[in-house]
């Protein structure tokens, strides 16, 4: 029972790892835009409107991406501890 349960908390974390590397690959991908289109001035410069919004959308993706990656480690951290302490 309990070699079940770390094999899960296993997999968890695994899966937690994954996302998290998807989810800061998102974020890598927004800062390049920011760098490659700032103004002299500090400004992020967007081509219209609409891709102003899937920007912001892209930066609330990562930032949702990389906090479910946390909470699915310390999901998996927990089950893992439980599996030991039950084996």
């Amino acid at each position: 029972m309990g070699t079940i349960v770390v094999l899960i908390g296993v997999l968890i974390i695994a899966i937690g790892f994954v996302i998290l590397v998807k989810g800061m690959r998102i974020n890598q991908a927004v800062q390049r835009y920011e760098f490659e289109n700032r103004t002299d001035g500090g400004v992020v410069k967007f081509k219209d409107f609409d891709s102003s919004r899937e920007h912001v959308r892209m930066q609330m993706r990562a930032k949702f991406v990389q906090g479910f990656a946390i909470f699915l480690l310390v999901v998996g951290a927990f089950i893992f501890a439980f599996g030991l302490m039950v084996h």
